[in-house]
């Protein structure tokens, strides 16, 4: 659980003006992340802190989705090899996320992680036409519906347990 006066939830955080901040500085800062909490519909700490975890655990996810494919198709498990199949996804996360970032939306929602995965396909298969790797149809449509079960059912999973609470 977060200390009052952590910092870790204000990344869209707009300052006050300096005639409105009264008292000591943790009284102030608890307040105006509980006022914000309110306004903004911020999540709950234990899941704020989520957040921090979340992208390494979509490129885990998509780490996980390239080597299955690359097992499956009987290519070699080697670190090159798998680095060559995983940056173009992994520079579409990453899209995915500066977006959802930019856009001020929370990245643990289903609506970010269809954004987040709709991106990582879309870039991802981008750069595999760039840098000269295969972008088939059946590949594609693989990636489209593996990457969206990966990105987007753990943070339906997530909401369903936020919702039982």
């Amino acid at each position: 659980m977060s200390e009052p006066g952590e910092l870790s939830d204000f990344q869209d955080f707009q300052a006050l003006p300096a005639e409105e901040v009264k008292g000591n500085g943790i009284e102030v800062i608890w307040s105006i992340h509980t006022s914000y909490v309110a306004e903004q519909g911020k999540l709950p700490d234990t899941v704020s802190h989520m957040k921090k975890f979340a992208i390494s655990g979509d490129l885990l996810l998509i780490l996980l989705f390239v080597l299955i494919g690359r097992s499956s198709h009987g290519h070699e498990l080697t670190f090159a090899g798998a680095f060559v199949t995983f940056w173009p996804f992994a520079a579409g996360v990453l899209a995915g996320w500066l977006l959802i970032w930019r856009t001020h939306r929370n990245p643990l929602t289903r609506t970010s992680g269809l954004i987040i995965a709709l991106l990582t396909v879309l870039f991802g298969m981008l750069l595999r036409v760039v840098s000269g790797q295969g972008t088939e149809f059946t590949f594609i449509l693989v990636a489209t519906l593996f990457l969206s079960l990966f990105l987007i059912v753990w943070r339906f999973a997530l909401s369903i347990m936020r919702q039982n609470k």
